[in-house]
């Protein structure tokens, strides 16, 4: 997991939201300014009572711009002051409706201001200093679903806060994920599983967005008890650019930020360096995206990266994973705020199709989960190009027949580590054009006898070891965590 230190706070990069730091509640920090009114259910500006309970102090202590009216509210005012010189001051407001989220606008925060201390129902949920950040927003998420008293406090350190609102968003439930798609032997597009990534692509441009990944139903391999994990869920982290050359690893990313807070770490885009560049590729050559799981959301545009690929070591063969995503808009402990999951058809003609009911997987389920590849049952080859893997079937009367479900093959199996699997991690590790991608090849990590848990993007001879193995009746090798 990615934890970022700064300000004395816990710190998760985001695009549009920028940074997080938790406290008894669960807040993160948007950048920008967002107009009054804009998608909200109900505001409170500071600068106007507006028929809210809404009240300040010390006298004498609080300014509302542009007219620097002391203790008088003025409609249509910008942002109001508080003048933290000679102590604490305080502005108080009390919401009409229930929610479990709220956002606060700070605007204007020069050199004059500092740490803004803010409290909900009389508790303090979140601290942010303010220094010359210009305008954002922090938004509380995961709150009791009552009506809510805000107070914003600055401290007893002469300096100041300013702000614009304090407001109930409305929650923008986003757009189901996308699975990536690949050619099966019959030449139909497929979800394309793999042995030890999951992918999806983001399809909401320009929103600030966490995924999230659910273990449904991890298997039992032997002795080893995937199982226990069933039910977890997990968020994909910040993604970074690597190379299809068969030598680079993760540990060699095409892209880092050029300088500032963040100098050196992964990145996509110029937001996820918050204060710098996202630095051009170094990589030659073909590349992909590849982020790790974490414990926390991660809220940014994750449509501009196209298809993401996720790996952890509990991404295993034979796992059922789903992968669904929340607006920043909305309260990410509710379910119901959460978008459609990718769903594929289970079983049927159209095997291994996306789908949204079950109307389109004739004979067959459309399950809200994807489930990967048999171990090292990577890929299959037909029409002169490596395809879905699970293919053809492994004996019996079909033996070789292409199939797309095990009842197609009678005694036997749709699906095998066969010479293909071989041959395409032996096309992968010698860099021959046209092998198949590394997220397919990849099986193993490295560290003591290969067993690190976590693929480590280098093809090499331990990926032919373990499909030759696993073609000889090797089962998984790799132990829970």
């Amino acid at each position: 997991m990615k934890l970022k230190l700064l300000d004395g706070c816990l710190w998760v990069t985001m695009v549009l939201v920028a940074t997080a730091c938790t406290y008894a509640g669960d807040w993160t920090v948007l950048t920008g300014r967002v107009a009054q009114g804009s998608g909200f259910v109900e505001v409170l500006p500071a600068e106007d009572m507006d028929g809210h309970a809404i009240t300040w102090g010390p006298s004498g202590h609080v300014r509302f711009y542009p007219s620097w009216n002391w203790d008088t509210p003025q409609p249509g005012d910008e942002v109001c002051w508080l003048y933290g010189q000679s102590g604490v001051t305080w502005w108080q407001g009390v919401f009409n409706n229930p929610s479990t989220v709220v956002d606060i606008q700070f605007g204007h925060s020069d050199s004059n201001d500092g740490w803004a201390d803010i409290y909900v129902d009389g508790v303090l949920e979140f601290s942010i200093n303010t220094l010359n950040r210009g305008w954002f927003t922090v938004r509380g998420t995961d709150l009791a679903p009552t009506a809510h008293t805000v107070e914003i406090q600055t401290r007893a350190s002469g300096r100041d806060l300013s702000f614009d609102y304090v407001a109930i968003p409305s929650c923008v439930v986003a757009t189901a994920p996308s699975p990536e798609i690949i050619a099966n032997a019959h030449g139909d597009p497929v979800v394309n599983i793999k042995n030890r990534v999951l992918s999806f692509a983001g399809a909401d441009a320009g929103r600030a967005q966490a995924v999230r990944v659910t273990f449904v139903d991890l298997p039992v391999i032997g002795l080893r008890d995937f199982s226990v994990y069933n039910g977890t869920r997990w968020w994909a982290d910040i993604p970074g650019e690597y190379s299809e050359s068969p030598a680079a690893g993760y540990d060699e990313p095409c892209r880092v930020c050029d300088g500032g807070t963040y100098a050196g770490e992964i990145c996509t885009q110029d937001v996820d360096c918050i204060d710098a560049p996202c630095a051009a590729s170094i990589c030659s050559g073909d590349t992909f995206i590849s982020a790790l799981l974490t414990t926390r959301p991660v809220f940014r545009d994750w449509s501009a990266d196209g298809i993401v690929h996720l790996r952890d070591e509990l991404i295993i063969p034979l796992g059922s994973y789903r992968i669904e995503i929340v607006d920043a808009t909305c309260n990410w402990a509710d379910p119901a705020n959460y978008s459609p999951p990718i769903q594929v058809c289970k079983d049927g003609t159209n095997n291994g199709q996306v789908c949204t009911s079950n109307g389109d997987c004739p004979a067959g389920l459309c399950v809200d989960v994807i489930t990967n590849g048999r171990w090292s049952d990577t890929v299959e080859l037909a029409a002169g190009e490596w395809r879905a893997a699970a293919t053809v079937c492994a004996s019996g009367v079909n033996v070789g027949v292409a199939c797309t479900t095990d009842t197609e093959c009678p005694f036997s199996t749709c699906g095998v580590v066969s010479v293909f699997d071989t041959l395409a991690i032996l096309y992968k590790f010698t860099g021959e054009r046209g092998a198949p991608s590394k997220v397919r090849a990849d099986l193993q990590g490295t560290g003591a006898a290969g067993y690190t848990p976590i693929v480590d993007g280098v093809i090499d001879v331990g990926e032919l070891n373990r499909v030759l193995g696993a073609f000889g009746g090797d089962l998984y090798p790799y132990p829970p965590p």
